[in-house]
């Protein structure tokens, strides 16, 4: 997405003004309408297509939406957006920017590096969630052969199945197991099938000590551990002192296991492209997040027993799903069943990057 027209300048389309998209001199605009579905501002423009450049790669033919209006009844006044545009990775599509960026990068240069700070976990009370925003980094073409991210440990990596980014692995959360192909969303919370979700965890709060007995989500790759551990995924209720999951249940389908904002804390995502065409992913381990757990140590179950509540959903439209938990707990873990199922990594990684456009 870029912007044009009149968002150039301040409290047009945000508090900021942007570098705007000179729409005029494209003779290559299909006409299509474009409604922006990543901002979370549901911002309003044309569809374009043209050569998009950045970090010294050309890419002809881009298709982008150019957009020069807010919703109606939104003030500007309220949208905070500091950045000139976004690109989205696109890995569930066979044909993207990203991975044309990838091949036609200079030599062992064709890499992106997703690095975010700690997550920061959401508010919550007795009565609401508030989803705090989170923030991160985006490398470009990056030589691991000279050059080191001094966020990232060693990579280990893996080639993925063509034309999608696809990472098979055995996932093993308590005694439940599936063989199954990951997927990795960082701008949402780590979610669950939901009958998977139903058999881990029967609710969504618990006591202190019942937190400390629930399970890993774990897999290998590469020979690389990868999880998220209760650590990870139990916030404190800052009122009852209950505890509450900020995985969330997802509606069943293909995909079983999607791991979000709590994973990418402890890990770097590389994503790469060899000369052949091939795509990889790597991991490595985050060297500088400073993980804080809620769990305390101690056998201190709270006289506040965990309470039924309705909650209200707030903050970023990009910090979570919040779905309605449905009274699930998370005390209890299931015995047996075993799954086996093929999922196709269709991950949207979206990344705020300043667009470069030329015609």
């Amino acid at each position: 997405m870029a912007f044009t027209g009149r968002c150039k300048a301040p409290l047009q389309c945000s508090q900021q003004g942007h570098d705007i998209y000179d729409f005029r001199a494209n003779n290559r605009y299909p006409g299509k309408e474009f409604i922006d579905q990543v901002t979370g501002f549901g911002y309003k423009g044309v569809e374009y297509s043209d050569q998009v450049e950045m970090a010294n790669v050309a890419v002809k033919k881009v298709y982008f939406g150019a957009v020069d209006s807010l919703p109606t009844g939104m003030d500007p006044k309220d949208v905070d957006f500091p950045y000139n545009g976004y690109v989205g990775v696109g890995m569930e599509q066979k044909n993207t920017f990203f991975k044309s960026f990838l091949r036609d990068s200079p030599k062992n240069r064709g890499n992106i590096v997703i690095v975010q700070d700690t997550f920061n976990k959401p508010v919550t009370t007795n009565s609401s969630i508030t989803y705090q925003k989170q923030s991160g980094k985006t490398y470009l073409q990056t030589d691991f052969t000279t050059e080191k991210i001094e966020e990232c440990g060693e990579f280990r990596e893996m080639i993925a199945d063509n034309p999608e980014w696809q990472i098979k692995c055995d996932v093993s959360i308590g005694n439940l197991f599936l063989s199954t192909t990951i997927q990795f969303e960082p701008t949402k919370p780590t979610r669950l099938a939901r009958e998977t979700y139903h058999y881990i965890f029967k609710k969504s709060t618990c006591k202190n000590s019942e937190a400390r007995e629930l399970p890993s989500i774990q897999c290998k790759i590469a020979g690389f551990d990868l999880s998220v551990t209760p650590d990870d995924y139990i916030v404190k209720n800052t009122e009852s002192k209950a505890r509450h999951l900020t995985i969330e249940p997802m509606d069943d389908g293909m995909v079983k296991v999607i791991f979000g904002q709590e994973f990418f804390q402890k890990y770097c995502i590389k994503l790469s492209a060899s000369t052949s065409g091939a795509f990889y992913m790597g991991f490595a381990r985050n060297l500088v997040n400073i993980l804080k757990s809620d769990i305390d140590p101690g056998d201190d179950d709270y006289e506040d027993e965990p309470v039924s509540t309705t909650t209200t959903i707030q903050g970023p439209e990009d910090g979570g799903g919040g779905e309605d938990d449905g009274g699930r707990s998370c005390e209890e873990q299931g015995e047996g069943l075993n799954g086996c199922s093929t999922i196709l990594l269709s991950c949207y990684l979206y990344l705020i990057l300043l667009l470069t456009v030329t015609f």
